[in-house]
């Protein structure tokens, strides 16, 4: 029997807290590239398509705001809550006009997958400082009897790719060059996982170059409602499997047993609420667009640094602080998941 090992979950966004910035424009390149390479049977630009996306997104974003309340009158949780959740039909129609343009069309998922590994050799995709370390200590495998398990981990983004992210992933923690058998690992049936890692994020059908979801009914993740909706998914299915072990005897460490989630953006601010230790990647405190909402809205926001173990909710209802860090680096040096 372990007497301590329950593990915690980590869930991670992926865009601006796994990689330095947002991979959207970097993923349209690759795509319209690959779209226009005389190599192609039949190649065609995208540009004039490619930009009448952008130009309705933003006509489409700046209409909405103005008949929602000013950013200032937003001061508690559910009226934030609320602005987000009034995004959704914004996010949706964009999602379904990149589809309609057939931008994405004839891209098998392997090519997406090559994209993003190009991304991160050639520089276009930074990754943030500690992912590699990070990464070893979710791939380990367990230990001995006396030792905590590795914690549970996923990775939820609203991402177009989900096969652009494994690219990227796999170019960040096992090299530019995978290891043959273990980066196919986990594609059974369509899924996608590194490491153990499950991948959660938005696919394109080859076919259609339309965007669909990872759940069986194919709803896309383009807010925070669907963020959170599929999170919870995940946390009720890893509750289910700490309930089997604790009547097995086991035991939570400090951390064991707690949810954690790691996000950059507004698109992250109902998971960092749902979670029970919220975490805010930044390159700085002021600059911080989430950071600011959450101070906006009530919450304390603290650097990782000043962390103590007691700082630990016992109840999800009770966490009044979420934490930021500049990269994965100064999460792991403050032993907040430990």
């Amino acid at each position: 029997m372990r007497p301590i090992s329950l593990p915690p979950l980590i869930i991670l966004d992926f865009d601006g807290t796994i990689t330095k910035s947002d991979t959207i424009n970097i993923l349209f390149k690759h795509a319209l590239s690959y779209q226009s390479s005389p190599a192609r049977s039949n190649p065609q630009d995208f540009t004039s398509a490619y930009k009448t996306i952008l130009s309705a997104y933003t006509s489409s974003y700046t209409a909405h705001l103005s008949t929602q309340p000013p950013k200032p009158s937003r001061v508690s949780v559910p009226q934030e809550r609320d602005f987000l959740r009034s995004l959704r039909g914004v996010e949706r129609a964009s999602f379904a006009r990149v589809g309609s343009q057939h931008i994405f069309r004839g891209i098998e998922r392997r090519e997406w997958r090559g994209f993003g590994r190009a991304a991160v050799a050639t520089g276009d995709v930074l990754i943030r400082k500690g992912v590699t370390q990070l990464w070893d200590l979710l791939a380990r495998p367990d230990g001995a009897e006396d030792e905590p398990r590795r914690p549970k981990c996923c990775v939820l983004s609203v991402n177009f790719s989900r096969g652009f992210v494994r690219g990227v992933l796999e170019a960040a923690v096992l090299g530019h060059n995978p290891v043959p058998g273990r980066e196919e690992a986990g594609e059974e049936d369509g899924g996608e996982s590194l490491d153990g890692v499950e991948i959660l994020a938005n696919s394109i059908d080859a076919q259609t170059g339309m965007i669909y979801g990872p759940e069986a009914d194919g709803e896309v993740i383009a807010t925070s409602e669907d963020k959170v909706r599929v999170m919870r998914d995940v946390v009720r299915g890893w509750r289910g499997d700490l309930s089997k072990s604790r009547s097995e005897g086991e035991e939570a460490g400090s951390s064991g047993g707690k949810c954690f989630y790691v996000g950059d953006s507004t698109t992250d601010l109902e998971c960092l609420l749902e979670a029970d230790v919220g975490l805010v990647m930044a390159d700085t405190e002021p600059g911080s667009n989430l950071i600011e909402t959450l101070r906006r809205i009530g919450l304390g926001v603290e650097h990782v640094s000043t962390f103590h173990e007691e700082h630990l909710p016992g109840r999800k209802e009770d966490q009044k602080t979420v934490w930021w860090a500049r990269d994965f680096q100064e999460i792991l040096d403050s032993r907040i998941i430990s």
